[in-house]
């Protein structure tokens, strides 16, 4: 199993985070300051997701 770090993980390319990552701004526009906040909890948020998919396997992550 890879353990995979938010340094070195391409998000930008993953379109299951693109799509996650919409679901959290619900269509909203958010300031840069908020907008940067949220990008980075959702970040954290899908490498735990990663690392942990068993955890995950009743629910959906959006």
């Amino acid at each position: 199993m890879d353990k995979y770090n938010q340094d070195d993980y391409d998000f930008i390319e993953d379109e299951e985070f693109q799509a996650f990552l919409q679901s959290k701004l619900k269509g909203r526009f958010l300031p840069f300051n908020r907008f940067m906040t949220l990008l980075n909890r959702c970040k954290k948020e899908y490498i735990f997701y990663l690392n942990h998919k068993y955890l995950y396997v009743n629910r959906p992550l959006y």
